[in-house]
């Protein structure tokens, strides 16, 4: 009995710590349409706080399938962002080259992977993200 109660607790773990995002796409949109801010970003496994002031970037997305990312730099990056309800995450586009994808989702966070090309310069390279609504 105790072994079936640990092996129920650990599943229930698992499934609570592994949500992907799962919904129909009415939920995504409500979910997704907000402004986020950074509220820390891992980085190669180090953990990097959210600075006090400002953060590196903010995004905002739409429930019309667009995002845009604010750089601290005053860069601007315009997108479109796409819901793969078979495997569970949102990619991000932008000029048809996937930058990121959105591991995670919930009303109040998001998990945020940021890709690119090994020739990329971007210093938002190898970045994952953890946000929250503004």
């Amino acid at each position: 009995m105790k072994k079936l109660f640990l092996i129920i607790l650990f599943g229930f773990s698992i499934s609570t710590f592994a949500q992907k995002v799962r919904g129909d796409k009415v939920e995504i949109e409500n979910y997704i349409a907000k402004k986020w801010d950074v509220e820390y970003a891992l980085m190669s496994g180090l953990v990097i706080k959210k600075l006090p002031l400002k953060t590196d970037f903010e995004i905002s997305l739409t429930k019309n399938g667009t995002f845009q990312i604010n750089k601290l730099s005053g860069e601007v990056i315009k997108g479109t962002w796409v819901y793969n309800s078979l495997k569970h995450y949102i990619i991000l586009l932008s000029n048809e080259n996937i930058i990121g994808k959105i591991a995670k989702l919930e009303s109040n966070k998001m998990e945020l992977i940021f890709i690119s090309d090994k020739d990329s310069n971007s210093n938002l390279a190898d970045i994952k993200a953890i946000l929250k609504p503004f």
